[in-house]
């Protein structure tokens, strides 16, 4: 069944959304990273509070005891200390935020292929997005999210369901890719080139901490 969460406002990271990718175990995934910021404090309890309902849910189907709360896989997890660990290096904006990973079924022969819905608002209404390059990893968003238990031989605990995404405003692309508009901005009143262009480069200042990195929530 799941327990169904609309979140408040977060930012998308790791964002496979128009085009699933396989996961460690080697199956197609739409998922999305989501940002939260710690200093939504609200927010942040009715998330555990959803997790705490799926593991209640998994409890009353018998798919673990009561007693295993403390030790269960959580979704919702701390982007300030695996920052600061060292261990795990979630990329770049993880920092005063708490973070989960929600995916949904990219199979196309699944009976349970399910894209998710990328929306945005228009004109006082929902409506889905269209070209690609407009939800991408850093915009502003809120999502419609599912908690609910699994079981599997290796491991027991809560996961989330990626439904739909609702882009909600414009923010620091995490993949370190430059937008066309910051890129060309300086030429846009320009119609042609002229004898003085030149080239131009930019170098991150550490790349490992870009998203282009190896990702570890796949």
């Amino acid at each position: 069944m799941g327990i169904n969460v609309k979140t408040g406002p977060m930012v998308a990271s790791y964002a496979y959304v128009w085009k699933a990718r396989k996961n460690k175990q080697g199956k197609l995934k739409f998922s999305c990273c989501c940002l939260f910021s710690k200093a939504n404090k609200d927010d942040i309890i009715m998330y555990n509070k959803a997790i705490k309902a799926a593991f209640d849910e998994g409890v009353a189907k018998g798919m673990f005891p009561a007693t295993m709360w403390e030790v269960v896989k959580k979704p919702l997890r701390d982007g300030d200390a695996e920052v600061k660990t060292g261990i795990k290096k979630p990329g770049i904006g993880y920092e005063g935020c708490m973070f989960l990973n929600a995916n949904s079924d990219g199979d196309p022969m699944s009976e349970y292929y399910s894209p998710p819905e990328i929306t945005k608002p228009l004109n006082g209404k929902v409506v889905a997005i269209t070209d690609q390059s407009e939800f991408y990893s850093g915009c502003e968003c809120r999502a419609a999210l599912s908690f609910y238990p699994f079981k599997t031989p290796e491991s027991r605990g809560i996961a989330v369901g990626l439904n739909a995404l609702f882009k909600t405003g414009d923010g620091t692309r995490l993949d370190g890719r430059e937008s066309a508009e910051s890129a060309f901005s300086d030429f846009a009143a320009e119609t042609g080139n002229l004898d003085s262009d030149k080239a131009d480069m930019t170098v991150e200042d550490d790349p490992v901490k870009t998203n282009s990195a190896k990702d570890p929530f796949g």
